[in-house]
């Protein structure tokens, strides 16, 4: 009996389907961008401002992705991250409860995507991304971002502090980076970097000053983290490669009232919506170049992902407020920008405002990292939302590609996973409320604010 089973089995083994699934050769480049608005991205597309994105969407898709409400950026790039809801990976908002300390990586109660491809065998880089500090021990590279903005009340977005433990992995990475990133603590002012790109006022008030150096900390920080992106492209990169970038968000944040000023109740001040009231585009025009930056380091025959969390409209609690440092906000959930490009993708072109698709609505984040594992030929988990039902994201897909690639499901890692553990502190580890950090914080004149963005 045995033998008989032999003889039928063995032949078996050379026909298609029936041996080790083939692996796409092909890697993915992700980039995060934080609060790209669609609508506004659709407006500069139309005007020629954004050339790479627009060549992205030539030979690619470019629409917009459902987001999660309530929109807190920890929550929904994390689950960018994870593919599973705040209920499976427990990062439910910019404070862990007990501590009143920002969550870090320790605290996700499930592995990310760079846990997952390292753990498969392949490799990974990532700069910047949210609740990744402490730094993990992965096959590849991880340059980290800490949310002091949480622990300290302040509006900023990831930067990079000289000396802190766990901002790299591995250990070496810190010296390799140093000549390209400027650190916070660096003699540097940040508004004469900001005036490099962005039209200086003349004057500003106490309100625009607060806005200007609230763009001007973000914009040395998204300078950094571009800075890394470029280095790992260009030194080996990784099978997949993770950036975030978030200068768009606090643009939206900061200078809606100046983009969009019939969407308030007060007249906006002429002079300031004169020098202002390009800065949001010219955010967006930024990022454009970051990407084209990019883009000139990776393979023609890499694949590419560009996703932002949400879009922005007008703040709903501060229309009538000419006071209000807040103007731009997200509380209805408006769906982000999600782009696709590369061998693995159909050209379905910009669907921003089409006849079909008003909205061009391509899918969710939680559908986003599930289809990175599709790229990589490896396995969705089993138990994720979109690996018992359709990912619409998938649809974007090549179809000789998918057919070639089919999906693959495996078993669920979250098991074996380490325990949920409190959020960690850059500075004396094991005590209370970091004051060493906040006061270094303080010192660099970032000022009090809202924990919200």
């Amino acid at each position: 009996m045995r033998a008989l089973i032999l003889l039928l089995v063995l032949p078996l083994s050379g026909l298609p389907g029936c041996g080790p699934p083939e692996v796409p050769e092909a890697s993915v480049l992700m980039i995060g961008i934080d609060g790209l608005e669609p609508s506004i991205v659709a407006d500069l597309l139309e005007a020629g401002r954004l050339p790479n994105l627009a060549a992205l969407a030539e030979r690619g898709t470019l629409g917009s992705i459902a987001t999660m409400v309530p929109t807190w950026s920890p929550v929904i790039w994390t689950t960018i991250a994870t593919g599973q809801d705040v209920r499976e990976h427990g990062i439910n908002f910019f404070l862990e409860t007990s501590s009143q300390l920002p969550f870090t990586s320790n605290s996700r109660r499930v592995p990310a995507l760079w846990n997952l491809v390292s753990d498969a065998g392949r490799t990974v880089d990532v700069a910047g991304w949210w609740i990744s500090w402490p730094a993990e021990q992965v096959n590849g590279r991880i340059v980290a971002s800490y949310a002091a903005q949480a622990q300290a009340h302040l509006i900023w977005k990831p930067t990079l502090w000289a000396g802190m433990q766990g901002q790299t992995h591995p250990l070496s990475l810190a010296a390799e980076i140093e000549p390209l990133v400027t650190y916070a603590e660096d003699g540097v002012d940040v508004l004469d970097d900001l005036w490099t790109v962005f039209d200086k006022p003349a004057e500003t008030t106490e309100l625009t000053g607060r806005c200007v150096t609230d763009l001007a900390w973000t914009f040395r920080g998204d300078r950094s983290f571009a800075a890394v992106g470029k280095h790992y492209l260009e030194h080996d990169p990784g099978d997949l490669v993770m950036l975030y970038l978030s200068l768009p968000d606090v643009a939206g944040h900061r200078f809606w009232r100046y983009h969009a000023p019939q969407d308030f109740d007060y007249e906006v001040d002429a002079a300031e919506l004169e020098i202002f009231g390009d800065y949001i585009h010219t955010a967006y025009e930024l990022f454009d170049a970051q990407l084209g930056e990019l883009l000139e380091s990776w393979p023609a025959d890499g694949n590419v992902i560009v996703v932002s969390d949400h879009g922005m409209h007008a703040d709903l609690e501060t229309q009538d407020d000419p006071e209000a440092i807040t103007s731009g906000h997200h509380q209805t959930g408006p769906g982000g920008l999600f782009v696709v490009a590369g061998p693995a993708f159909a050209n379905g072109g910009n669907l921003l405002g089409s006849a079909s698709n008003s909205k061009g609505l391509v899918g969710e984040v939680k559908g986003v990292a599930p289809l990175v594992l599709r790229l990589l030929g490896l396995p969705v988990p089993k138990h994720w939302d979109y690996a018992r039902r359709e990912n619409p994201l998938e649809d974007l897909l090549d179809a000789d590609w998918a057919k070639r690639f089919p999906a693959r499901r495996g078993p669920n890692p979250d098991a074996a996973w380490r325990e949920e553990n409190p959020p960690g502190l850059p500075i004396d580890p094991g005590g209370g409320q970091s004051e060493t950090f906040i006061e270094l914080i303080e010192s660099l004149g970032y000022l009090r604010g809202s924990e919200d963005e």
